[in-house]
Parts: structure tokens; sequence; C-alpha cells
């Protein structure tokens, strides 16, 4: 690697912001070599090895370039990140060595490439947080050593899971008066109570990620991004700025030396994403046409013997449809956005989270909307011998001014968090242990052979390439919308979403440590659209909750008699 005194000249030419100790005045300033006493020692450098280098009572023989105050300096994602740079910027920039590794790996000229783990700060981080079930995240640790994108990611997890712990105490008793007394005024108050919940979520959620912006330092951060490694286009002389190409004359003499940049017609970009949204509506259709068909299915069940046990089998054969649909989707949303040729990482993350969110908002919640409001009375796919009704036990206290069936939303609602929470935590911990021991699996009764004892960088060679968050996150917005929403019908579904979001705090972590290729560092100073996605479910849910209210629950109009009340009711 770098020696520590190359390390600290590169830092200085990108201008890397550090803390200043407390007798210096605090904040953040550039980096200068000639003044590195001034700066904070990192946190993540705080073990024995750095301890010792500090030590003045220590003496100690250096090699040429090494300098223990630099080497406390810089937390390893940080450290990483100037090595990347050193790696492939261009020459001129402080001297780099102007390697492009993701063209070399898109070429197929490398296998990958990643940043080694920390031995100290990984036993560290496994000790303090891939071993513990309930405990504070040290989310400073976490940002030191992963990024800020991944502390944001793992900061969202920990803050949604205090709000839900707040939605579970109220909810846990709701359910049990439910249970024991039938829908009542309680379960209107609920629904109340999760409208509010999710405004006060965000706003809250804002000043936290302000907060954590503030800490680390990336209130004001920003970053001219590189061109995507997959990016196809025509080499030009010019530039994209803001979806915008300008071009330089190319007759012009002096611009000879002037790089050339890859053209793509922005107009052709426009165009593909309004192609795409073709097969996005084939398979939106699709959903309809299959959850439709579940329904005829359930309703099937509902009439033979087995009674009211076709319900839960209705239900969990079209939650499995969902996560299936769900797999199948992700593959054609990466397809899609390849072929719509986004220049920059962000902009290809954004629409792939788009149409990630879109698909997944009509699968997972078509059925849900259904029984809420539309199901009584019914006639599934027009014919008089399919009409779709709300069981006996709906049938007894139901609001007349809807079509909504309470019960039966509940056990829908209650069956697709439990099976999507099984499914999420297959597909995170089973699974990936499948794929990696499969082989050991097969040869368990072949001959064991000698082990060759392997260098470090070939160990982790070998380990899974990080995938980022964006799926992660889209399980959780997904889990997000099924609380919000709907979650009055079922008081505990804040109860099934809090264990699995302590159990993917806990997974999440030990795959990162231990069974994957550490990330590169990527800063972020919010989740990005992300946000405005939950932004949408809170403004849904105000609206839902209210339709319960008035149009699914018989509360309001058992008490006023009167449709215009209610509708006033609902509006105010």
């Amino acid at each position: 690697g770098a020696t520590d005194e190359r390390i600290a000249e590169k830092a200085e030419h990108m201008g890397v912001e550090l803390p200043l100790k407390r007798e210096f005045g605090g904040g953040f300033v550039p980096f200068d070599r000639s003044q590195k006493n001034i700066f904070q020692p990192c946190m993540e450098s705080r073990d024995d090895e750095i301890r010792t280098l500090l030590d003045p009572n220590v003496q100690l023989d250096l090699l040429p370039g090494e300098d223990p105050i630099t080497r406390s300096l810089f937390g390893s994602s940080i450290k990483q990140d100037i090595l990347h740079h050193i790696i492939v910027d261009e020459k001129y920039c402080g001297n780099s060595a102007d390697v492009d590794l993701d063209t070399l790996l898109e070429q197929g000229m490398i296998e990958k490439h990643f940043p080694m783990h920390t031995k100290a700060t990984r036993k560290v981080l496994m000790k303090s947080w891939g071993k513990k079930f309930i405990q504070k995240q040290p989310l400073n640790l976490v940002k030191n050593y992963f990024g800020e994108s991944v502390g944001l990611f793992f900061g969202y997890l920990g803050f949604s899971s205090r709000y839900y712990l707040i939605a579970s105490l109220v909810g846990i008793p709701i359910f049990g008066l439910w249970y024991k007394f039938g829908s009542g005024w309680y379960v209107s108050v609920y629904s109340l109570f999760l409208a509010i919940w999710a405004t006060i979520f965000l706003n809250f959620w804002k000043r936290k990620q302000a907060a954590w912006n503030f800490r680390w330092n990336m209130t004001d951060w920003d970053y001219m991004e590189p061109t995507r490694p997959a990016f196809k286009g025509e080499d030009k002389k010019g530039f994209e700025q803001d979806g915008i190409w300008v071009a330089f004359d190319e007759s012009n003499q002096s611009l000879v030396t002037v790089k050339t940049n890859k053209y793509f017609p922005i107009s052709v970009r426009y165009f593909r994403m309004t192609l795409s949204m073709i097969p996005m509506s084939i398979m939106g259709l699709l959903v309809i046409l299959v959850t439709v068909a579940i329904l005829s299915f359930r309703l099937w069940l509902q009439r033979q013997s087995i009674g009211n046990f076709g319900t839960y089998i209705g239900a969990a054969v079209n939650a499995i449809t969902i996560v299936l649909l769900n797999t199948v989707y992700d593959k054609i949303a990466i397809i899609l956005t390849n072929w719509e040729n986004h220049r920059t990482q962000s902009h290809y993350d954004n629409w792939l989270i788009i149409k990630l969110f879109l698909f997944q908002f009509v699968n997972s919640y078509t059925s849900l909307f259904y029984i809420a409001f539309y199901k009584n009375g019914t006639r599934l796919w027009g014919s008089d011998r399919l009409i779709d009704e709300c069981q006996a036990y709906d049938q007894v206290n139901r609001n007349p001014l809807g079509g909504g069936c309470i019960n039966e939303l509940q056990i829908q609602l209650g069956t697709f968090l439990v099976i999507s929470t099984l499914a999420n935590q297959f597909s995170i911990t089973i699974l990936p242990w499948i794929l990696n021991n499969w082989k050991k699996i097969l040869c368990f009764l072949c001959k064991r052979k000698k082990k060759v004892k392997l260098p470090r960088w070939e160990k982790e060679a070998a380990l899974v390439p990080d995938e980022g968050d964006i799926f992660k996150f889209n399980q959780l917005v997904i889990q997000y919308g099924y609380v919000v929403l709907f979650g009055a019908a079922f008081p505990l579904a804040p109860v099934i979403a809090l264990i699995n979001n302590i159990l993917n705090i806990r997974v999440y972590s030990v795959q990162m440590l231990k069974l994957n290729n550490r990330p590169n560092r990527r800063g972020a100073n919010s989740i990005g659209v992300w946000y405005w996605i939950l932004e949408f479910l809170g403004i849904i849910a105000v609206m839902t909750n209210c339709a319960l209210i008035g149009f699914t629950h018989p509360i309001i109009y058992n008490y006023l008699k009167d449709s215009f009340g209610v509708l006033v009711v609902i509006v105010l």
C-alpha cells in the first residue's frame, strides 16, 4: 500500500477535511501536512497498535515514509478512498497512476477490485455490532469504516426500529381489545394514531439525518460524479453537465489535447425511458390478473367445507406470489435501467429505485386496497357466480358506506407480513450460506483434501461482492407501507416490522463484515429518493387511514347514522 507520507500528500491535494482538536476551535478544515498536530485522531485509529505508535516513550524503528501521526488521523474508509484516488486519478492530479479500475473490470481485464478489510476494526465491529442482538449501534465507527452512505442506511434501520417500538406499545393493547371484544372505537383511534405517527416519523427523521450530517461534516457535501463504466456512447470532445451536453469545436487545433468523453443523445435516453414503461405496465397488468385469479381461488376455497381456513390459504398463496413476482421484476428492472444508459451512478440508482417501487407498490398493496374498500359484492371477472362477499364475521358489524372487510384485511395483512419477513430472512441468511457452501455440501462425503493456506487478499477475493443497499432499502420501504397504510387493520404489524428490523441489523452487519467484500466508500448526506417515497407513502397513509375510519370501520357510521356526517369527519 501507499506510505503514510504519500497518503498525506494526496489527502492535502484532494482537500480532505478533518476535525480539529477542541483547543484549536473544533469543526472541520482541509488537511494541512504542515499542521498535523492540530487535527483530532480518528476514533477508529485508537487501537493498541496506534496507541503504541503514538506513545512518545516507545522507541520506533520506522521505515521511510511511515508517520504514526498521519496514520492516526484518517479513518480506514477515508484512507481507502484516498488510495482509490491515487490509483484512478489522472497523472496530473497529485501524481496519480491514472488506472481506470472500473473500465478494466467492465472490459474483463480484471476479475474484481475491492478495499481490504481492516482486521482490528472488523474485530471491534463484530464484538460491538454484529454479535450484539439488542444494543445501540456504533454508527460513528460504522461510518468511519464503511462510509457515510452505509452509516445512514443503518442509522435509518435503528431510527425506524425505535418508532416501530412506539407503535407496537400502542398496537399490542389495541389488538388485545380487538381480539376480546371485536372491532370498536379503539381501532379507529389506532387509525388516527398511525396517520399522525407517519407524519412525526418523517419530520424527526429529517432532524436526525441533519444531526448526523453535521457530526460527519456532510451538510454541504457535494461530489462531481464520474461516468459509469457501463455507460455506452460515442467518443466526442465535450462534457455533459446537468443533463446537457456541452460540445467543443472539433476543428479548433488548440483543443487537440482536450480529453474526449462519451456522448449519448439525451433524447434517445428519454425515449428509452418512455419505452421502459411498456414492460412495466405489462407487469403491472399481470399483477392485477394474478391477484384476481388468486381471489377467485380463495373464493372457491371459502365455499368448500374447509370454511374460513380458505381465507388463510388464499392469503398465503398471494403472499408467496408477491415474493416470486418481485424477484422476477427485480431482474427486469435492472435490464431496463441498463438499457436506458444513464451516465452517472446516482441517476442509474434513482431510476432503478423508482421502477422497483412502482411495481412493488402495485404488487404488494393491490389485494389489500381491494379487501379494505371494494371487496363486498364485487363480481370477479364480471361473473354472477363469483360474487365476492365479506365473511360472516365481517357482515355482522359492517359499514354500509363501503365495501371493505376489516377482519379479512387483518388476516391478509398479517399473512403478508409474516411470509415477507420469513422470505426476507431466508434470502439474506440461509440462501447466501447455501450459495457460498454448495460445493462443500455436495462433497461432504468426498475425501478431504489438504487445505492450502491462502494469503488474505485471496481469501477476501472469494467473498461475495457488496451489492449496495437499494434492494435492502426497498424491502424496508414496502414494510413501512404495510404498517402505515393498513396497520390499523392489524395492530401487531409494527411488532413484526420491529422484529424484522432487529434481525436485519444483525444479519446485514455480519454479512458486510464477514461474507461480503468491503464496499468502496460512498459519501451521502441523505437517503436520497427513498425519502420522497416515504413522504408519498405518508400522504397516502393519511388518506387510507381516514378512509378506513369512515368507510370500513363501522364505529363512526353507527354513531352518526348519516353518510354526509361521516364524510365531514373524514375531511376534518
